[in-house]
């Protein structure tokens, strides 16, 4: 004797507090039991909704466990890879102007990317993220896009992000406004982001040429941000255009004129010698110093007496958690 035994769900329809929201839709034993079985496979290919009440889904490529409930994917806890990098964060970053619009596009890349959801703090990750263009004059909140409607105010820093829809594997480029932990408002969909980093658009509305390695952004021509007589107090120099709000350090070189025991002294705090180069000899002095962000300036000054000096900027970093 053989045969099917089809056992009803006698809760279909019951309160939630007899039985699972889950189950509702299960009609027999071997539907509940199928529908568990959780599937392994690349983010990209998470299954379109609607599916079965109780469906799982592992993204093995993101690390990313994923429950369905009958209407749309959760994230059930954060990836697993989670705890390499923080809250957000990347590896391998990569970004310049993009070579054939490079006024308005950026483009970034990196080996891995992990982006946070801002309220529930749930991340995810990226793996070999490919070459992504962003560009600025296209209005939004849009993937690849403004993070508004109007356009950037020319003369002001643009915050550039990664951006992931966790329910349909999407994920892009925005430029914002508004650095981070604010962060980008996002086209619909999207709930989870990581900061790239910052670039400014110029007077005349164009991206100021870059190559971004990490957290360091480096000029391709580095803009001269002192030329002439030092004078011997202290100098503060702003340089509001040329490093973000956000920034954390940046790199100078340098140049001056000195005789023994002259030399440029940089500073972040009026009255202490952060960085002295006093000179053992008569002549021209040469040299890099790495001095910490103060309200977008630093300062500086010539030991004893006023000489020619040439200081340029060279390159600024963000803390974007990349390496």
């Amino acid at each position: 004797m053989s045969g099917n035994l089809v056992i009803p769900n006698v809760f279909v329809g019951s309160s939630p507090s007899l039985i699972s929201r889950l189950d509702v839709d299960l009609a027999t034993i071997a539907t509940y039991i199928n529908v568990r079985e959780i599937t392994f496979d690349l983010l990209a290919n998470l299954p379109a909704q609607p599916q079965p009440h109780g469906a799982g889904f592992f993204a093995t490529d993101a690390g990313l466990l994923f429950g369905s409930d009958g209407a749309t994917w959760w994230q059930l806890g954060a990836g697993v890879n989670a705890v390499a990098l923080g809250l957000y964060g990347s590896r391998g970053l990569l970004g310049q102007n993009n070579p054939g619009t490079p006024n308005t596009k950026f483009d970034f890349a990196a080996d891995m990317i992990q982006l946070i959801d801002p309220n529930t703090l749930a991340t995810s990750v990226l793996k070999s993220v490919a070459t992504q263009t962003c560009d600025i004059t296209v209005a939004g909140p849009a993937i690849n896009g403004r993070d508004q409607a109007g356009a950037f105010v020319n003369g002001s820093w643009v915050y550039f992000y990664e951006l992931l829809n966790v329910n349909t594997a999407a994920k892009g480029l925005i430029a914002s406004a508004s650095p981070w932990p604010a962060g980008p408002a996002l086209p619909a969909g999207y709930t989870r982001w990581a900061p790239l980093h910052a670039v400014y658009l110029s007077a005349g509305g164009a991206l100021t040429p870059l190559l971004i390695r990490g957290r360091s952004a480096f000029y391709k021509d580095a803009p001269n941000v002192f030329n002439g007589l030092s004078g011997t107090v202290e100098n503060t120099q702003s340089i509001p255009a040329l490093i973000p709000p956000n920034c954390s350090e940046m790199w100078l070189d340098w140049d001056c004129f000195a005789a023994a025991g002259e030399g440029p002294s940089f500073k972040w705090a009026a009255g202490h010698n952060y960085a002295p180069y006093p000179s053992t000899t008569t002549g021209t002095q040469s040299g890099q110093t790495r001095v910490p962000n103060v309200g977008q300036a630093f300062l500086w000054q010539i030991i004893t007496n006023s000489r020619q000096t040439i200081i340029n900027l060279d390159s600024y970093s963000v803390p974007n958690g990349a390496d």
